[in-house]
């Protein structure tokens, strides 16, 4: 995973171009789906580039996790953030 930017509640991550990953998320715990702070995983599209939003302003300050997620569904990597920093 290469570093992931961002501004307020909106994050863009890259990954590799040889990564099998194929989804990102943000969560509050790496391995639990159910703390994702955002609607559903996005796609990472095919410049291997992708933007997450947390819509919810009250999440500003919370730790969580900006996670690349595998065809099966594993986390392959993690990147600790802190939302709207």
């Amino acid at each position: 995973m290469l570093p992931a930017t961002g501004s307020g509640n909106s994050w863009r991550s890259a990954a590799a171009s040889r990564s099998t990953t194929r989804r990102s998320a943000i969560r509050e715990s790496i391995a639990d789906a159910k703390t994702s702070l955002v609607s559903k995983p996005k796609e990472i599209e095919g410049d291997a580039q992708t933007s997450l939003l947390v819509s919810d302003d009250r999440l500003g300050g919370k730790k969580a996790f900006v996670v690349l997620i595998d065809a099966s569904g594993n986390v392959v990597t993690k990147l600790p953030t802190v939302i709207g920093e």
